[in-house]
C-alpha cells in the first residue's frame, strides 16, 4: 500500500504540472487560485444516504419510483 500511494502522489504531482486542454491552465494553479472561492466543509457530518430496502427481481433489476436499475448478481 505505501508503494502505491508512493506512486499515485508521484503521477499526481506530474499531471498537476501539465496544462489542462480546456483550460490551458495547471491544474495546481487553478486550484489554488479558486481556493478562496471555496466554502468550507460542515463541522458536524451529516447523513445523506436514504436507505431502503428492496427485493431484486429474477432479471437483477429493483424498482424505484416508476424507474428500474440493474443491480450487480453477485
Amino acid at each position: 500500500m505505501e508503494d502505491f500511494n508512493r506512486q499515485a502522489k508521484a503521477w499526481r504531482d506530474e499531471r498537476a504540472k501539465r496544462l489542462h486542454r480546456t483550460t490551458q491552465e495547471q491544474p495546481a494553479a487553478r486550484l489554488e487560485a479558486e481556493r478562496v472561492r471555496l466554502i468550507g466543509l460542515p463541522d458536524k457530518r451529516f447523513d445523506a444516504a436514504l436507505i431502503e430496502p428492496r427485493k431484486v427481481g429474477d432479471d437483477y433489476c429493483i424498482s424505484w419510483g416508476t424507474n428500474r436499475y440493474s443491480v450487480d448478481p453477485c
